[in-house]
């Protein structure tokens, strides 16, 4: 027996079950969007059609059940259509948007009389406007996205709709703590949410992860369109928008002491991974709620170091300038803070004058609020955009303030971490013996206290130094120490910094084999890491070891390098500028200009990722032997 729909039939459910128990050889197929709960049930969810992972191949695109879907439909309205090289991306698009929902394919499909795939992509902000015009003979609750929803919410009860409204706010989904604590009216009523979200799973509306070790549960975006319509209509918005805000600014504030005190804190940067779309959301609301300006600032002002490890600059300074704007004429220390990670981010990019203007500023506000330590560091990021830009004398003077004023309050961590700027200056201007003083003292300080990531970030530091001035030897020793106590600490970011200049020394030594092993195995860190800034760098450092043997892959290494640079808009630092030129004339003298500029631009237009399966692994294959070939995911 096949009962369909059976979901507005659930008062009869026990008469099903006395039908297969009652009767022998009876199989009963039952379709509903909301489960029985009989003793005897075997569920069987059927999931949305698959979607496209990425890529516009056409061939392969069409494999996928949503993108053949389309097809099939778009044709029943324009025979002539067809995915093809030039409209498979937007139409990969239109099914990935629409979560591989059957019923929301087939009624966007039956608009490209009308409407391109490109225009519908375009459209799909307000899809339940869009996705209506089913066939007439197809029952009414079919005819059109809104209506379908419709016909589930309306067998919801009234605190089911309640939080199903509720849970719109969530940006990407959210976690059990996170649902409680926004989705309930009051605190009292947060122990009723999960069996509520259980429900809502039973009725097929929310998706649960069952594979996570925590609880997360996600509304389709289709579905949490319409549930977002609901909650703007039904007066209860602005509470839970702030209850979403006031929670992902609690989060932040708690990871924040962990982003700045020695090894990134990998287990929050996961968090913040996860939660980037809620955060996003916390900060849009922010910005439009009256009176959200310092809400918003706080918010920025704890993500601008997460924004930093990332490589979402562009995005990380677009939203501390726009939180610093909100609150402009105040002086606090939030918002000096606020400056700090503005002009961090303008550092990395290269915009320099920004940088600077950002750091003046922030160095402005905490001598009027009088607080030495920041004060320090607000000289000691000035000193290190002056460093970057090659102006050593300045950079000099500015750490030499910095240091002084750090033993003259008793910061013996900042006076340490100033000396290691210092003696690199000192290092650069050609004094390595004043530098190598220093970097001990360095070495000595962090040790003494016990600071173990400080000590391993010392001997990095000093090994840069010990390498400019030609004893490689000492500088190979100095970069293992680092590397050990990186690896001992979990500190990857640590780690992969000393095997590129471990690999930077078998270099110089002539150990070309090793140097390939070692900046593939930093390659891999960063990849893993999601570290683009580093990732750009490695392809580079890559790059010049190839130009002897395969210059045309060294030059696709840098054309491909150039656009990951771009998309994160992080150009190379000026004092690194020279030395690449230099590299950049020989390679092409070696190619000619004609043939450096295709093979440059051939790698300008590949996926970084294609690059570096591509043209790596046969020059890697004895260094990578038994190693899996994929690239991990870049942008």
């Amino acid at each position: 027996l096949v009962f369909d729909n059976f979901e507005h039939l659930l008062a009869a459910a026990p008469s099903v079950a006395d039908v297969a128990a009652g009767t022998a050889g009876v199989k009963l197929l039952v379709t509903s969007r909301v489960r029985l709960h009989l003793a005897a049930e075997h569920l069987y969810p059927i999931s949305p059609l698959a979607t496209p992972a990425g890529g516009e191949d056409v061939d392969l695109l069409l494999r996928c059940e949503s993108v053949a879907l389309f097809e099939t439909r778009a044709q029943a309205v324009r025979p002539d259509f067809a995915v093809t090289a030039a409209n498979a991306g937007a139409v990969a698009d239109v099914c990935r948007a629409l979560d591989g929902l059957p019923l929301a394919i087939e009624l966007a499909a039956s608009h490209v009389d009308a409407l391109p795939p490109a225009a519908m992509r375009r459209r799909l902000d307000h899809r339940l406007k869009l996705l209506v015009g089913g066939a007439r003979d197809a029952p009414e609750r079919q005819r059109t996205l809104r209506a379908t929803i419709d016909w589930s919410y309306e067998l919801l009860s009234s605190e089911e709709r309640g939080i199903f409204r509720r849970l719109s706010v969530f940006a990407g989904g959210c976690s059990l703590a996170a649902a409680e604590a926004v989705c309930a009216e009051d605190p009292a009523g947060a122990g009723d949410v999960l069996d509520l979200l259980s429900r809502l799973v039973d009725k097929s509306l929310l998706v649960a992860d069952a594979t996570a070790e925590e609880a997360h549960f996600h509304l389709l975006e289709s579905v949490r369109q319409y549930a977002r319509e609901r909650l703007l209509d039904s007066g209860e918005a602005e509470a839970t928008f702030r209850r979403h805000r006031d929670w992902y600014l609690a989060l932040v504030e708690r990871a924040k002491p962990d982003f700045f005190r020695g090894p990134e804190p990998t287990e929050w940067l996961a968090v913040f991974d996860r939660e980037d779309d809620n955060l996003r959301a916390a900060l849009e609301w922010s910005a439009t709620e009256a009176g959200g300006g310092p809400a918003g600032l706080r918010l920025a002002a704890g993500l601008w170091r997460y924004w930093e490890i990332r490589g979402a600059l562009d995005e990380g300074r677009q939203w501390l300038e726009r939180t610093l704007a909100a609150t402009d004429g105040e002086v606090s220390s939030l918002r000096a803070n606020a400056f700090t990670g503005a002009g961090i981010l303008a550092h990395v990019q290269g915009d320099y004058p920004a940088a600077i203007a950002f750091h003046e500023e922030s160095l402005a506000q905490h001598r009027q609020l009088a607080n030495p330590h920041s004060i320090e560091y607000a000289i000691h990021n000035l000193a290190n955009v002056a460093s970057e830009q090659g102006d050593y004398e300045r950079a000099r003077a500015l750490y030499e303030e910095g240091v002084e004023m750090a033993n003259s309050i008793g910061d013996t961590r900042g006076s340490a971490i100033g000396m290691i700027s210092l003696a690199d200056v000192i290092s650069r201007q050609g004094d390595p013996v004043a530098a190598r003083a220093i970097f001990d003292q360095s070495v000595a300080a962090f040790k003494e206290f016990g600071d173990r990531w400080g000590t391993a970030y010392a001997l990095d530091n000093a090994g840069l130094a010990e390498s400019r001035s030609g004893d490689l030897g000492t500088a190979r020793g100095l970069h293992e120490g680092a590397l050990a106590i990186s690896r001992e600490l979990g500190d990857e970011r640590g780690a992969a910094r000393a095997i590129l200049h471990l690999a930077d020394v078998a270099s110089a030594e002539g150990d070309t084999a090793r140097a390939r092993a070692l900046h593939l195995e930093c390659l891999r860190m960063r990849q893993a890491l999601g570290d683009m800034p580093g990732v750009a760098v490695s392809m580079e450092k890559i790059a010049w070891l190839e130009m002897a043997d395969a210059p045309e892959d060294a030059a696709r290494l840098l054309g491909s390098a150039e656009r990951l640079r771009e998309r994160i808009h992080t150009p190379l630092p000026t004092a690194a500028r020279a030395d690449y030129d230099r590299s950049v004339r020989a390679l092409a003298g070696r190619l000619g200009e004609a043939s450096f500029e295709a093979a440059r631009l051939e790698g300008h237009a590949m996926d970084p990722r294609v690059v570096v399966a591509a043209v790596l692994a046969d020059r890697f294959a004895a260094a990578d032997a038994g190693a899996p070939r994929e690239a991990s995911p870049l942008p």
